[in-house]
């Protein structure tokens, strides 16, 4: 609960998760009121996970340790001003770093935003924060640096570098195909939809993307 509040006075919606998903109706119901926060986790949510929703003032990076995204970020932060706001380390190895984008910047966010396993995340997504247990692993998500200084307020999630907001925005301008981790799903999606509306085997699937790909230009 006091982990639930602490979130809500930055600023993000908060509702009480199962595991890695949200209650019922959660987009609906996440709430920054402290009144309702209290009531449900002294109430019928209590010892749940504690799950965020950045909404549109808040970019979280999201770096899939699957995909190799902490290794990608650091490649991709080199030579530029790295953003520097609240970090929580995930039980899988992952990173979600909290930064804050101006009320005229519009950003989707996705899977692979910045680079393969670079997530980027606004809107109506939902985060797991610690003290939350990660139902696979039953180990909790934690802070970086150790719990925040919470008086700070919402110095906590400086704005992200303006490098990194033109970046993102140049990216979401490309075709899909051209973004980073794009070809990747390109492929992926094709050799999905070629599986189930032609039952093509191992061999004849790997033929077809070989062929896909070249027509695309995807030679690397």
């Amino acid at each position: 609960m006091d982990s639930a509040i602490n979130f809500a006075r930055l600023g993000l919606r908060v509702i009480p998760a199962v595991g890695r998903a949200g209650i019922a109706g959660t987009y609906e119901r996440a709430t920054t009121n402290e009144a309702q926060i209290v009531e449900w986790w002294e109430g019928p949510y209590k010892g749940y996970n504690v799950a965020v929703v950045p909404g549109d003032s808040i970019l979280v990076i999201d770096q899939d340790a699957r995909h190799n995204g902490p290794k990608h970020w650091n490649e991709l932060i080199q030579g530029h001003e790295a953003p520097n706001g609240l970090t929580v380390f995930t039980p899988t190895g992952g990173v979600h770093l909290y930064t804050g984008i101006g009320e005229d910047t519009v950003i989707r966010g996705r899977d692979s935003l910045l680079a393969l396993g670079v997530d980027g995340w606004t809107g109506n997504r939902i985060l797991l924060v610690p003290p939350s247990i990660h139902p696979l692993t039953g180990t909790p998500y934690f802070f970086r640096d150790g719990e925040p200084d919470w008086s700070l307020g919402r110095v906590l999630i400086p704005p992200a570098p303006i490098w990194l907001i033109e970046k993102i925005i140049a990216i979401e301008r490309l075709p899909a195909s051209a973004r980073p981790g794009g070809r990747h799903q390109d492929l992926l999606f094709f050799a999905l939809r070629a599986r189930a509306d032609n039952g093509l085997d191992t061999h004849e699937l790997y033929e077809a993307l070989k062929l896909y790909a070249d027509y695309w230009g995807y030679d690397d």
